[in-house]
């Protein structure tokens, strides 16, 4: 068995670990990106063909906490914010970088010409570094 550093990894794992380059962990954070719009998609259809039935539930908030362990709130959050993203795609502005984001549009959804706007004022007062995601105010 290989030497363990202080962190419990052994170097090879360390080594490993520092060898991914930046296309690979860009990949994984693109899928955790993709995750909540997926996530918010299935539960849309879920709900509005009332799948939920076919594993005994009433209701669909019922199916989301037994199930899944999410609060009303939360399913609602997730949906809204693929409703967002489904807006979106129709645009040439880059995407809400998180759920978060994209929650904060949620009140624009029907309205999909302000929610352009209030996005693309989001991006343009946004600071110049990446890493500081726009907060749009709906």
């Amino acid at each position: 068995m290989g030497q363990r550093t202080a962190s419990g990894l052994s170097r090879r794992q360390i080594e490993e670990l520092r060898a991914r380059s930046l296309e690979e962990l860009e990949a994984v954070i693109e899928r955790g990106i993709a995750t909540f719009v997926e996530v918010g998609r299935a539960l849309l259809e879920i709900r509005d063909r009332r799948l939920y039935r076919e594993r005994g539930y009433e209701r669909f908030e019922d199916y989301c906490r037994e199930r899944w362990g999410f609060t009303r709130s939360r399913a609602y959050q997730y949906l809204d914010a693929a409703e967002v993203m489904s807006t979106m795609v129709d645009t040439d502005l880059p995407p809400p970088p998180t759920e978060r984001v994209a929650r904060e549009l949620a009140p624009l959804k029907d309205e999909p010409e302000r929610l352009r706007a209030v996005w693309e004022e989001a991006l343009r007062r946004a600071p110049s570094s990446e890493a500081d995601a726009p907060q749009p105010t709906a």
